[in-house]
């Protein structure tokens, strides 16, 4: 990606990604595929495929004016596209024109993996010349960026996260557990798994880590054991973590705060004195409920 696109920011805080923010609303000319949407689907322009793992790929989009169908991070982490519009233009702010332009230029570029030309994305580093599609790149290794420049790494290339000796060896167990999904790993430096920046002796998958991130957004997404944000958001963008600046998908469901309106009606003391059982209730005047509190215990309904 070239340097001049105003794609990224700072790694500190989280970088915004076009369309992902919880104010910003979809613009209408885009339709954008639900996960739980997996046939029938047309495919990306750059990798051919339409697997809809909006883990891997990002969001299945389709722009409606143009006829245009893209993987979000096929789209963002092209190397020579830029993004000129505003956010409510052609696809998050990636004009037509911009993305024909790309895809004309992938064209006249071979996939080092599958040998088909499209390949748009590149390594980074000066001297590698690997080429390759976003599918094909990480099911061969890949490492990608979400911040500043959006750079992409080969498998030979990719940066590994640097772990301090005295924190590999402060881990007790020769195969501790993921906090995540409890299943066990090996604790060492690897494409695979990651080491939390805040906490010496936690090891995670980064596949679950992912999956985390992608549920929680920039403003729950945080260490699974001692709940650090801004460091542990941090270190997981220097190693290809994609944090989208959005609410938790918890909250973006329909009727998520329904349950905040209703109000707990059952006596939680040890010893419940009241006749009629912990559940009952009664209409006091206006309908609301007498509340006793109790020194020692809290507030229970009586």
């Amino acid at each position: 990606m070239s340097g001049s696109s105003p794609r990224g920011q700072e790694l500190s805080p989280t970088p915004h990604t076009p369309g992902q923010d919880r104010k910003a609303k979809v613009p209408p000319n885009l339709t954008i595929y639900p996960a739980s949407r997996t046939t029938d689907l047309p495919p990306c322009l750059f990798c051919k495929r339409s697997e809809n793992q909006q883990q891997k790929y990002g969001q299945l989009i389709t722009d409606r004016d143009s006829g245009i169908t893209v993987h979000y991070f096929c789209l963002l982490l092209s190397s020579g596209i830029h993004q000129e519009g505003g956010e409510q233009e052609g696809i998050y702010g990636f004009r037509e024109q911009e993305v024909i332009k790309e895809y004309r230029r992938g064209l006249r570029l071979k996939c080092n993996f599958c040998e088909q030309k499209g390949a748009t994305i590149g390594c980074c580093t000066k001297k590698c010349r690997a080429v390759f599609h976003l599918p094909c790149g990480m099911d061969n290794g890949s490492l990608h960026l979400f911040f500043d420049d959006f750079k992409s790494y080969c498998r030979e290339h990719r940066p590994m996260q640097v772990i301090s000796k005295d924190m590999i060896l402060d881990t007790p167990e020769k195969n501790p557990v993921c906090p995540i999904c409890m299943y066990r790993l090996t604790p060492k430096p690897s494409h695979n798994v990651l080491k939390t920046p805040c906490c010496k002796r936690t090891w995670l998958h980064r596949d679950c880590v992912q999956h985390q991130a992608s549920s929680a957004g920039m403003y729950f997404f945080r260490c699974p054991i001692c709940n650090s944000k801004e460091a542990f958001q941090q270190e997981m963008l220097k190693n290809g973590i994609y944090i989208p600046e959005q609410d938790a998908s918890w909250e973006l469901e329909d009727n998520a705060f329904e349950e905040l309106l209703q109000r707990y009606n059952r006596c939680d003391a040890e010893e419940c004195i009241c006749a009629q059982g912990r559940d009952f209730n009664k209409n006091w005047g206006s309908g609301a409920l007498k509340l006793a509190l109790v020194q020692r215990m809290g507030k229970y309904k009586v």
